[in-house]
């Protein structure tokens, strides 16, 4: 049988399952998913990045770029050079400021008009 032809009887492989509510991180010696919804913001540590969540902090060891870019775009905004925040976790704007669960994260001058057309606001 020419190698470009599939055998009848070979049963489909399934495509693999793609969790879209969260991402697996290594954390210590295992693998802890953690949920998008539950995440708040994702800081710069050096080398590292902690992505702080409703219930915990946890240090990664991938640059916060590298963890931007798993993100749903949809959900997470780089508003400082060291944090991509939860958009639907933001309480309030104050100053250059951003207030997520009683937390001020600053908002950098080169990512402010971006941020800005991305949330509603009332004239």
């Amino acid at each position: 049988m020419p190698k470009n032809m599939k055998d009848a009887t070979t049963p489909a492989v399934p495509p693999p399952l793609v969790i879209e509510d969260g991402i697996f991180f290594k954390v210590k010696n295992r693998y802890e998913k953690i949920r998008f919804a539950d995440m708040l913001w994702v800081q710069a540590k050096d080398i590292y990045a902690i992505i702080r969540t409703t219930e915990a902090r946890y240090l990664v060891s991938h640059s916060l770029g590298d963890v931007h870019q798993q993100l749903p775009d949809a959900l997470f905004e780089r508003v400082h050079r060291s944090y991509v925040v939860n958009l639907t976790k933001i309480d309030a704007i104050e100053d250059r400021n951003l207030l997520v669960r009683e937390e001020y994260i600053p908002v950098g001058d080169a990512y402010k008009e971006a941020l800005f057309q991305r949330l509603r606001f009332m004239p």
